[in-house]
């Protein structure tokens, strides 16, 4: 499971879907050649970076390879508690147990920080290492800095890098003397592990930057004073501890089970090209990373699935992608590279045919414009939109207190224009919102997918944990605990997306700057399950968003899972029984005074351009008809 922000759909996202449009409609590209082209231009311009940058490339402080023969393993040392173990084999490496501190089993694998009064101006680590089991949790370490040769005794006092499997989290603890000071990195779609992989960071004054198998993967640059950015003394602390570890990180976390082939210390952030001249010796991956890219791009709502000829086509893809996959960084050959790159190209080239252009009325399954009624406008639905207010429930309509706000077809309103009865207004103490009907959806959505969208008007975002939506089904008592389901959450101006299962946190996040919400005028929100690409995508439009930048006013978040996972979630959603707008499980959150209308099912996963075209759609009667 990795999440991914695209932002203000980025000009790299864009580029890439650009030239995913060439390799699929053939511009400038005849017979996958453009791989073949682009690999061996790439492959120059990187073999000159490495040439030029060779001389300068500073040696490392110090380097150890754990799989060697001739390793000296005397200045380590091996910290073992409970049931967690270290162990070195000669042509594999170094070995560690899972564990975690709150059951008493740790391990790690320490020396003497080589960078000691080395890193005052930056610093790197280099190590190559795969996760050979489950994660317990994010926090687990890969490495870290403490002052104390064994970390659980460090006193929450240490410079950590670790992660999921599929990301990686950067943890920073006590260094102003206070328990609570700390910055957390996480980045979701950086690593994945579960194959050996060469993971480099890199600090210096001005940022943070990550690398995996050579490639650039995120960066954070240093803002003074922004909790979660890059604010603490990294350096200082990293120039002065005793220590450096592999696997337990202070007294609080664990290690993962992992494996780990070497490791080297270099007293400066080495720059790209240096990286470049480092791995010269690796085949370049870049341009299979570009193939790979569009190919995660690929929103196969887009294509007409149904045709005879589409499954033969989708499977030529999947079997290409499969065989570029296994090509491990550290043995494939450059031929091994170029060769997968080009067969992938052309695989995707031959979905063109199945090309579908945007349609808003193909799949819509059904439509509530709650303009005083929450009835389906297509006719398909036995059960209406209701709207609760405290514990009654009731059928929308102009008595209510509280009702749906009528659409004009303008996107910002004037709050003062409001007629109170069009609002649904809640304390803590009451519980309000509009229940979306059992039969807005179907079983079908199971295999094709599923899209649904509302729109919004805040008054006020001073209630935290308001849900756009809360989807799936509560269980018994308060709150999602032992609950399935997805919800949308305002949270000071952001908003929160969380997935649990079996009271299993399968995704929890917040996604800032991504969506920030601005009270005081309409925002749409919708969110696209998308069985082909077993993802979840969460799409957020506004002025304000537009006025920041970003495409079309839109922004998205997408989160991919297993099949096992996706297929919990939304099967979780369809067949849940308290699917909502507005109203949480938990009677401790907070409402909104708020408005919503448009609220539309698909029966399908939509597009990015379809997304588009549908949140600048008023009136729904306009899709019907």
């Amino acid at each position: 499971m990795s999440g991914k922000s695209l932002f203000k759909r980025p000009a790299a996202i864009f580029m890439a879907t650009a030239v995913l449009a060439s390799v699929l409609f053939g511009v400038g590209c005849q017979n996958g050649q453009y791989a073949i082209v682009g690999q061996q231009a790439k492959t120059e311009e990187r073999l000159y970076a490495a040439n030029s940058a060779a001389d300068e490339v500073v040696s490392a402080v110090a380097e150890y390879d754990f799989s060697s023969a001739s390793f000296d393993e005397s200045p380590w040392a091996e910290i073992e508690k409970g049931n967690a173990t270290v162990t070195r084999e000669t042509g594999t490496g170094l070995i560690l147990t899972e564990g975690i501190m709150n059951d008493g089993n740790i391990a790690a694998y320490t020396i003497g920080n080589p960078l000691k009064e080395k890193a005052s101006a930056g610093f790197s680590v280099i190590m190559a290492l795969s996760v050979t089991g489950a994660w317990i949790n994010q926090y687990e370490s890969i490495f870290g800095f403490t002052p104390t040769q064994d970390p659980s005794l460090c006193n929450a006092q240490f410079f950590c890098v670790a992660g999921g499997g599929l990301g990686m989290h950067l943890n920073r603890n006590g260094e102003t003397g206070q328990s609570n000071t700390f910055y957390d990195i996480l980045a979701a779609s950086v690593l994945d592990m579960s194959e050996m992989t060469q993971y480099i960071l890199t600090v210096d004054a001005s940022a943070i930057r990550i690398y995996a198998n050579g490639t650039l993967r995120a960066g954070y640059p240093y803002s003074a004073g922004v909790a979660g950015a890059y604010n603490y003394d990294t350096l200082g602390f990293v120039n002065k501890t005793n220590y450096f570890h592999i696997g337990c990180a202070d007294n609080y976390w664990g290690q993962p089970s992992m494996t780990v082939q070497n490791v080297s210390f270099y007293s400066k952030a080495l720059s790209e090209e240096e990286i470049v001249a480092i791995n010269s010796q690796y085949a370049d991956f870049s341009v299979l990373e570009e193939v790979w890219a569009k190919a995660e791009a690929l929103d196969f709502s887009n294509y007409d699935t149904s045709a005879a000829e589409w499954q033969s086509v989708y499977d030529a893809y999947l079997e290409a992608l499969q065989e570029s996959r296994v090509l491990n960084f550290f043995t494939a050959t450059q031929e091994q590279v170029n060769a997968a790159a080009t067969a992938l190209s052309a695989a995707m080239e031959n979905f063109a045919g199945f090309y579908l252009a945007p349609d808003l009325s193909r799949g819509l399954f059904a439509a509530y414009p709650l303009c005083g009624s929450g009835k389906n406008i297509l006719n398909v639905s036995a059960d209406e939109v209701q709207f609760m207010n405290g514990n009654s429930i009731a059928e929308i309509g102009p008595s209510l207190a509280a009702v749906k706000q009528k659409r004009t077809g303008v996107k910002l309103f004037d709050e003062k224009s409001m007629h109170p009865r069009d609002r649904w207004d809640t304390s803590k103490s009451s519980t309000t919102g509009l229940k979306i009907p059992a039969d807005a959806f179907n079983e079908s959505m199971m295999s094709t997918g599923m899209t649904i969208t509302v729109s919004i008007y805040a008054e006020s975002l001073y209630n935290p944990w308001a849900r756009i939506f809360q989807l799936g089904s509560r269980a018994d008592g308060d709150g999602y605990a032992d609950g399935t389901g997805v919800f949308w959450a305002y949270e000071q101006g952001t908003a929160r997306i969380n997935y649990k299962n079996n009271d299993v946190s399968v995704f929890d996040t917040y996604v800032d700057p991504f969506c920030t919400i601005i009270a005081g005028e309409w925002i749409t929100a919708t969110i696209v399950f998308n069985p082909y690409g077993e993802t979840v995508t969460f799409y957020l439009s506004s002025a304000t968003m537009d006025r920041m930048g970003y495409e079309d006013g839109c922004g998205s978040v997408s989160v991919s899972f297993g099949s096992t996972e996706f297929a919990a979630v939304l099967g979780g959603v369809i067949g849940g029984s308290d699917n909502w707008i507005d109203r949480s499980y938990w009677g401790s959150d907070g409402n909104q005074v708020a408005y919503a209308s448009g609220l539309s099912v698909y029966s399908r996963a939509l597009s990015y351009d379809e997304v588009i075209l549908l949140h600048a759609t008023d009136d729904l009667s306009v899709l019907v008809s």
